[in-house]
């Protein structure tokens, strides 16, 4: 829990140094044009009074000035050493479609799901350096073997820091529930970024 503490109170003080920094001339010089990034994503989640998740993947992010989306994928274990698997609901159904479609209406309802994005992003306080954003993520899909496979909403704030022109650094810190069950949890992690 001390590790949760201490990572809120760090993202609580990148927040009001961002928002204490805000003018129109660095949100430009941060987010001037469209940007495409790719990267790694390590991402913890620690289920209230049941079990934690660790699972490292990848992450595609699209965003503008104010707003972007994501795609994200990845695979780890649970603190019972089993199996775990996350990705967006849309690619799910995308990938089912396409699977064995012989149907060519089939198959672009299967595209348009693998476009649909796992999360969305809202972006405000940027500083020449960083921005910090909202993200939600109302469609995730979780599978765990010998449990039944769940869809999950996920919502919180990540902080971009630019490291250079083509690297950037991502921690985020999220609240995480399962559609009709009354799990919960508190989920952390770390996107390491880099574009053309």
């Amino acid at each position: 829990m001390k590790k949760y503490l201490m990572l809120s109170c760090t993202l609580t003080c990148l927040i009001l140094k961002a928002g204490y920094a805000q003018t129109k001339s660095n949100f430009d010089e941060f987010a001037g044009k469209a940007t495409v990034k790719f990267g790694a994503q390590v991402h913890h989640s620690n289920y209230i009074e049941r079990y934690n998740t660790s699972a490292g993947g990848f992450i595609l992010e699209s965003s503008g000035k104010r707003f972007g989306v994501s795609y994200s994928g990845r695979i780890g274990i649970t603190s019972s050493n089993q199996f775990y698997a996350y990705t967006g609901a849309g690619q799910v159904l995308g990938f089912y479609l396409l699977k064995d479609s012989k149907n060519t209406g089939i198959g672009i309802l299967g595209l348009i799901g693998i476009l649909i994005p796992e999360s969305i992003i809202i972006y405000s306080y940027p500083t020449t350096k960083s921005r910090l954003g909202f993200y939600l993520s109302p469609w995730g899909v979780e599978y765990i073997p010998d449990k039944e496979t769940k869809v999950s909403i996920e919502a919180g704030l990540k902080y971009c820091i630019k490291l250079n022109e083509r690297f950037y650094i991502e921690p985020f810190l999220g609240a995480k529930a399962i559609y009709k069950t009354d799990r919960q949890a508190v989920s952390a992690g770390l996107n390491f970024f880099f574009t053309k």
